[in-house]
Order: C-alpha cells, then sequence, then structure tokens
C-alpha cells in the first residue's frame, strides 16, 4: 500500500527560496572570467591559466574581453530618475527598465543637460464640472431662479 505524499507548503516555499538566494549569490561572469594580470590566476576561484595562454592575454585588448566574458542586456548601473519631467535628488541604482525613465547621457551632452531648467509649472485655480453634475447644478439654478451667467466651476484650493 502507497502512503499518501504530505503537502508540506511551507517547507516547498522554504525551498524555492534556498534556490531563489542561491541563484541571486552565483558569481556574475565578469566576476568568473575576471583575471589577475600580474599573476595570471582568475580572483574568483585562484586557478593559474595555461602557460600557452599567458601571451594571448598579454596581447589582447581589455576592452573586448570585458564586453565578451559578460550579457551586455543586462548589468547595473546607478543614475538619477527623471519622471514626468522632475528629477529626483538622490542617487539611485537602476535594477530593472522598461520605459525611457532612464537615459545614458554622453560625454559630449551633459553641461547642456546639467544647464537646463525646467519650465514653470502652471497651476490650475478652476476646472468644470462633469457634465451630469453640471446639468444637475444648472438645473437647480434655474428651479431657484438665479440667472445663469456664468459656466459653474470647481474651485480647487477650496
Amino acid at each position: 500500500m502507497v502512503r499518501k505524499k504530505l503537502h508540506r507548503p511551507i517547507a516547498a516555499m522554504a525551498r524555492k527560496v534556498r534556490e531563489y538566494r542561491a541563484l541571486k549569490e552565483r558569481p556574475r561572469d565578469s566576476q568568473r572570467f575576471a583575471l589577475d594580470y600580474e599573476t595570471m590566476r582568475r580572483p574568483l576561484t585562484q586557478k593559474r591559466l595555461p602557460v600557452r595562454a599567458w601571451e594571448d592575454v598579454r596581447t589582447e585588448n581589455r576592452l573586448t574581453s570585458l564586453f565578451s566574458s559578460q550579457n551586455m542586456d543586462h548589468g547595473r548601473a546607478w543614475g538619477y530618475l527623471t519622471f514626468r519631467g522632475k528629477t529626483e535628488e538622490e542617487l539611485r541604482e537602476v535594477e530593472q527598465v522598461m520605459y525611457h525613465d532612464w537615459r545614458v547621457v554622453p560625454k559630449h551632452e551633459e553641461e547642456t543637460f546639467k544647464e537646463f531648467t525646467p519650465v514653470p509649472e502652471e497651476r490650475v485655480r478652476f476646472l468644470p464640472y462633469p457634465p451630469l453634475l453640471r446639468a444637475m447644478i444648472l438645473a437647480q439654478w434655474q428651479k431657484e431662479g438665479k440667472p445663469i451667467t456664468e459656466e459653474p466651476l470647481i474651485d480647487l484650493e477650496k
């Protein structure tokens, strides 16, 4: 006779959390493939490169090795978030970007970008009522015998 398997939701959730943490804590490609050029060792594993590879490593362009050693679709960046024309004060890490809230400003455009002064915000004091409420107010004024000379408006400052 087969014993019924117990459903253990807390244990399952704990296992998922452990797997997620292990996934997050694994070294990035840039850490895995980093190289100490003096000792020819990888800092993460302390393994030494084969002697035949030393000459190639010394002559290679380091920038291309950085680009080829990691997935360039993902990464970390820090910046000032500008949302609806307003820039936040503190520097934040950009983790996920779907929209154009973040923009990398080229070095030659930095000064003009910093000198930008936003247009003063025009504050609206009055708004028209929604159509049904407007009709009700006009009907009430007509019932009371008031002359309808101006449009009924909502005062936002109240």
